[in-house]
């Protein structure tokens, strides 16, 4: 290895090495200890060397969540925010049931990426019909990129809510 921009014998510094194969490390010291290394296949923290466990992907966006079914064509917002972080995905938005729904059942789409499996998650609605009697969890279906909303038994229907929501899910992709 080449080594370019070391710091010899100071107790915090960086390094860069060039192998042989023109493959770059830039690594970055406290003391003895490597705190951080960029490769080819990512950032990776203290000692790992394992590509599998490499941060390789950060991305911060928009999406638009659509109601595919429930009767809520006509949201007001439509606009949510997600986080990506290799593998893990957050979304986030907040939306006003316009209307009276129907009975079919409600689900959300839009999502920005493919969930790997089925994933539950949180949501607050102003107003839901049930609340009394059963509890309302928004899940993302496996292999989808939509939310329905599970209650005990069952799955929730349009004409359940109105007025205020806000939808908060972190779920995984292969995307």
């Amino acid at each position: 290895d080449t080594l370019l921009g070391a710091i010899d014998g100071v107790s915090n510094g960086f390094q860069i090495n060039i192998s042989g194969t023109n493959v770059q490390k830039y690594k970055f010291h406290n003391g003895s200890t490597q705190t951080v290394q960029i490769d080819s296949d990512g950032l990776k923290f203290m000692n790992d060397t394992a590509a599998a466990n490499a941060l390789n992907d950060y991305e911060e966006g928009t999406f638009t969540p659509t109601c595919e079914s429930g009767g809520f064509n006509n949201w007001s917002t439509n606009v949510g925010r997600y986080t990506k972080i290799g593998r893990l995905v957050n979304v986030t938005w907040e939306e006003s049931f316009s209307g009276t729904g129907d009975g079919t059942i409600l689900r959300i789409g839009g999502l920005p990426f493919v969930a790997d499996d089925w994933t539950p998650g949180s949501m607050y609605a102003q107003t839901y019909s049930l609340e009394g009697s059963h509890l309302a969890t928004a899940a993302v279906g496996s292999s989808s990129q939509w939310i329905k909303v599970i209650t005990w038994g069952g799955e929730a229907v349009g004409n359940q809510f109105s007025g205020y929501s806000a939808w908060n899910i972190t779920y995984t992709t292969s995307s």
